[in-house]
């Protein structure tokens, strides 16, 4: 006979439970808790949210261990005897939803297809319309979470999840080396976007290079650093003194806010392009006092 665990959530400081399920696989259905706290605002996702920003960490154990065919029953017992301190806002028995669905994954992949859905954002969308098909789950990441590959396989996109082909993917460098070479200068992000939807960037650079990077030091600087546009982001410039400033206008022979408005152009990495803003309460009094040396 096929086996499923109920299981129970706790922290790893407090071992009350606050949450029972179900799973054939412990690890990934915790992995499936971690992945979905964002998705939604429910009663469990707000407690582990509230739990990781602690800086402490969910617990996953088993309960018991049952056929599969009795598992709605167990679960709904479990969760009736320690209900006063769940999360949970169902009987339980429904599944991670809260809903049963006659219908498998391989048959919703199947009537998905024909819906034309592009991404998991476009889905999130067309989910809440009243026109949404009724037999099918809205969150089928939960739902389906003993068969789930990823979002491009569901909705038949091919597309692959940063996650699943991160080991496929080239160095920070790398990536500009080939971007510059292949592509030019992209001149913005709202312009790497389109490149991205067009499919003219490869499989082997992250569409979302800003968060793959960054993390775990990857070499993540700035977009104007990745697309070679020489855009500096604001937390990178180095903005001179109110008195360093005055310095330079100077000796640059700046003497009107058109001269200095043409010059900081070239000089975005130091000189500020609102000096009454950047320098108020820092010795700005007026343009007039600024301009003269």
């Amino acid at each position: 006979m096929e086996k499923v665990y109920i299981y129970g959530l706790c922290t790893d400081i407090d071992k009350t439970i606050r949450y029972i399920g179900k799973a054939k696989n412990l690890e990934k259905r915790l992995k499936c808790h971690y992945s979905q706290r964002n998705v939604s605002k429910t009663h469990k996702n707000n407690w582990i949210n509230k739990v990781i920003n602690d800086g402490n960490k969910i617990v996953i154990s088993i309960i018991e261990i049952v056929d599969i065919n009795d598992w709605q029953k167990r679960e709904i017992f479990w969760i009736e005897k320690y209900k006063n301190n769940l999360t949970n806002t169902s009987k339980g028995g429904l599944g991670g939803s809260g809903k049963r669905y006659n219908i498998s994954y391989g048959n919703c992949v199947d009537i998905v297809k024909n819906l034309n859905i592009n991404s998991e954002t476009e889905w999130r969308l067309i989910s809440k319309l009243e026109t949404f098909p009724d037999n099918i789950p809205k969150d089928p990441r939960s739902y389906f979470s003993e068969n789930w590959i990823s979002w491009g396989d569901f909705l038949s996109t091919n597309r692959v999840s940063d996650n699943l082909i991160k080991e496929n993917y080239i160095t920070y460098d790398g990536s500009k080396e080939w971007i510059f070479k292949n592509i030019g200068i992209v001149k913005s992000r709202k312009e790497w976007k389109k490149l991205v939807s067009e499919g003219i960037i490869p499989n082997f650079i992250p569409n979302r290079p800003e968060r793959f990077y960054k993390n775990k030091n990857r070499g993540w600087i700035s977009w104007g650093d990745f697309l070679s546009n020489g855009t500096i982001a604001n937390q990178l410039k180095k903005i001179v003194s109110y008195s360093d400033a005055k310095i330079i206008i100077n000796n640059l022979n700046i003497t009107t806010l058109k001269e200095y408005k043409e010059k900081q152009k070239l000089y975005v990495n130091i000189l500020p392009a609102h000096p009454h803003l950047t320098y108020k309460n820092k010795g700005y009094t007026s343009y007039e006092e600024f301009f003269r040396f």
